[in-house]
């Protein structure tokens, strides 16, 4: 590393746009990864993969000149994609994410990363292997409202901070899919309270240590 009196003089090239191939074209992908990739300036949407025709159908009239792939080794083996994005049911995050980190991809995987410890322990190996980058899609923690209160927390002024409550509310009519199946990866556990725990962390500066949770 250049000593820190050198940081001032380096000038930092403008890189192109990262190339990214999206796996999944589901609910997620439309109101979240979709629209992001195609208004960022850091990433450009360049291949997706989805086993529904019916999906495929609907990225291809949104994002014309995509390449779209029915399997997902396709989508691995093109030498285009430098990162992928994992925007697939939970159950399915810990293989994918696995094969991309072995393609030597960068991964973006939805949360949480897996279904289990096991499973989650094969995705940060496979990522350490790799050497790529690897990241959770803990969105919430990255709030401009969150991130303000981390500061406040961080700076004192509130006092000690003792104990964090939250709620979170689904505005949805009905749960539907798997997000209605436990087994794969839907339920409030895994699905809703995951980004309650990646708050508490987010917010107070510590790892969690532990966790109990009571469902009814």
């Amino acid at each position: 590393p250049s000593p820190p009196g050198d940081v001032a003089r380096m000038t930092t090239p403008k890189s192109e746009p990262v190339s990214v191939g999206l796996v999944g074209c589901g609910w997620i992908a439309e109101i979240a990864h979709l629209p992001t990739l195609l208004r960022s300036r850091a990433g450009r949407l360049v291949a997706a993969a989805d086993a529904d025709p019916g999906r495929r159908s609907w990225l291809a009239g949104r994002a014309p000149g995509v390449r779209i792939h029915d399997e997902l080794e396709a989508l691995l083996e093109d030498p285009a994609v430098a990162a992928i994005v994992v925007a697939l049911p939970t159950a399915l995050h810990a293989e994918v994410a696995c094969r991309a980190f072995a393609a030597g991809k960068h991964v973006f995987v939805e949360k949480p990363i897996a279904l289990s410890q096991d499973e989650g322990r094969r995705v940060v190996t496979a990522w350490r292997q790799a050497g790529t980058t690897g990241a959770i899609g803990y969105n919430f923690r990255r709030n401009p409202i969150v991130e303000a209160a981390r500061q406040t927390l961080a700076s004192g002024q509130l006092g000690e901070l003792v104990a964090i409550q939250g709620s979170f509310h689904w505005a949805a009519d009905r749960i539907e899919g798997w997000r209605a199946q436990p087994g794969m990866g839907g339920g409030v556990l895994l699905d809703l309270v995951s980004h309650h725990v990646d708050l508490v962390s987010a917010l107070s500066g510590a790892n969690i240590v532990q966790v109990q949770c009571t469902l009814r």
